[in-house]
Order: C-alpha cells, then sequence, then structure tokens
C-alpha cells in the first residue's frame, strides 16, 4: 500500500504519525512535510480530514479510557487481611492518557476542541476595556 494511503487510513483510526512511519516500508517522516503536504493540494485538504477524523476517535477513545475500571483497585495483604485500595499508577496513567489527547485535539482543532475563554463579566476583557477608556479620556483632558 502506498504511503499516502497508510496515513489517509490510519490517521483516523487513531494512529499518531510516528507510529504510521515507523512501519517497514514507509518513507521518511519529514517528506511528508517539506514535499507532499505543500505540493499536493488534494492531498493536503485528504490529510487535513484525515487529522479530524482521528480527533473524533480519540474523543470516543476517551470516554472509553475514562469509562474502563480495569486494574483501578489493587488487593493488598496485611497479615491474614486483604483489603483492595487504589491503584494510583494505572489511574494516573488514565488521566495522563486523556490528558494528552485533550490537548492535541485542542491544539489541531481549537475552535472545536480549545479551552473556552470568558471574556466578559467585571473581571474579564470589558472591565480592561473601561479602565484603558478612561485613562485615554484623561489624556485627552490634558491636552
Amino acid at each position: 500500500m502506498h504511503f499516502k494511503q497508510q496515513v489517509l487510513e490510519k490517521l483516523p483510526q487513531g494512529w499518531t504519525l510516528r507510529q504510521i512511519f515507523a512501519q517497514d516500508g514507509m518513507c521518511d517522516m519529514a517528506y511528508l512535510f517539506t514535499n507532499l503536504l505543500p505540493g499536493n493540494e488534494l492531498f493536503a485538504k485528504q490529510y487535513a480530514r484525515a487529522f479530524e477524523l482521528r480527533n473524533e476517535y480519540w474523543a470516543e477513545e476517551m470516554v472509553e479510557i475514562a469509562d474502563d475500571g480495569n486494574n483501578d483497585w489493587m488487593t493488598r495483604t496485611s497479615g491474614d487481611t486483604e483489603v483492595d485500595v487504589p491503584n494510583p499508577e494505572v489511574t494516573k496513567r488514565s488521566q495522563i492518557r486523556i490528558e494528552t489527547r485533550k490537548w492535541l485535539m485542542g491544539k489541531s482543532q481549537p475552535k472545536k476542541y480549545g479551552e473556552k475563554i470568558d471574556i466578559k463579566g467585571s473581571q474579564g476583557l470589558n472591565s480592561a476595556w473601561r479602565r484603558v477608556t478612561r485613562i485615554v479620556e484623561q489624556i485627552e483632558r490634558c491636552n
């Protein structure tokens, strides 16, 4: 299979570019960015869509990661007593997996997945704008 097909098929399945280009027979990943994407408008559009679809895949995957409770608990033995305790290593790993996907999705599609910033209200941009306006008015009165 041609490497362009590999990229377009595997990205929407959640693969990273490093995973795709690590396969046998693939060209160097730099070729994608230096030659192929700038020189092939149709492929660039298909690549962008595949990237968007990968984000959709990751969004679904994050729900699965969050819902997967396997190994969240482990059994500790103290004498004759067994106690189930949280397994922080597993839960932290799940959190890292989710946060990494969220960050990458937010950077690649900020309008859809980015953090929303509230610029309204007394503590936001409106308040700062009112202060700037008052200062400008004072300066104009002095001149």
